[in-house]
């Protein structure tokens, strides 16, 4: 777990934040997944590199997103996509308590799904 004054702290579950690895090792293609708890009106703000997809799932507490300012309002229990352009996301806590939510992001495999069973 690795504490961020002022924010909170980010519990990396795969990849690379600050200098800091995952124990988990990466496969073949490069991905992080990070779970954050922000402090009462706290901002987690985290690059994601060019071409890479990211998501952002909240869990508990009403989230707003801001990407090339345009804020929007995330419910716990939803999720947000966003374009494969390499710019900085960043999560604000619209709430007076802590919050929490999931970041993924990694590159994609550009391969058709099948589908079996």
């Amino acid at each position: 777990v690795l504490d961020i004054p002022e924010v909170g702290r980010v519990k990396l579950i795969l990849g690379e934040i600050n200098g800091v690895k995952a124990p988990v090792k990466e496969r073949a293609t490069p991905l992080s997944y990070l779970h954050v708890f922000l402090k009462a009106k706290a901002t987690f703000q985290f690059t994601v590199p060019a071409e890479h997809n990211s998501l952002v799932y909240a869990l508990n507490g009403k989230l707003i997103l801001d990407k090339e300012n345009s804020n929007k309002e995330l419910e716990p229990w939803h999720f947000a996509l966003f374009n494969k352009d390499g710019d900085v996301v960043s999560v604000t806590n619209a709430n007076d308590s802590e919050s929490d939510f999931f970041l993924l992001e990694g590159k994609p495999f550009n391969e058709s799904m099948l589908q079996y069973g």
